[in-house]
C-alpha cells in the first residue's frame, strides 16, 4: 500500500498514519490525474484489514476515478478487491 502511494503521489516520505492530508496524483508517465485527492494511511495492525491500508479519496468524475484505477492497476501487485476481501482479511487477522 505505502509503495503505491509513493509512486502515484510522486513522494519520497512514508505518509504519517491516521492523518488526512491532500496530494496529487499522477499516472506512471508523470501526468496529472488530479490534483484535490485526500489520503489517509492506517498503518497495520491497527487498521480494519490488520494490513497497511491507505484510502484515497477522488474527485467523482468518471475519468478521474478510470485514471486512478488505471494508473494503479499497471503497478505489480496490486489489483481491485475482491467483494468481502476487506472483511475476509480482517477476519484472517483476527480483527
Amino acid at each position: 500500500a505505502v509503495e503505491a502511494y509513493l509512486r502515484i503521489t510522486n513522494k519520497e516520505k512514508t505518509p504519517k498514519p491516521r492523518f488526512a492530508r491532500t496530494c496529487t496524483l499522477f499516472d506512471s508517465e508523470g501526468t496529472m490525474i488530479d490534483a484535490n485527492v485526500l489520503s489517509l494511511f492506517f498503518c497495520g495492525p491497527k487498521s480494519y484489514t490488520g494490513e497497511d491500508v491507505i484510502e484515497l479519496h477522488v474527485h467523482g468524475n468518471p475519468l478521474v476515478v478510470r485514471g486512478v484505477m488505471q494508473a494503479l492497476s499497471r503497478m505489480e501487485g496490486l489489483r481491485t478487491a475482491q467483494p468481502g476481501e476487506f472483511t475476509r482479511r480482517a477476519f484472517e487477522n483476527a480483527k
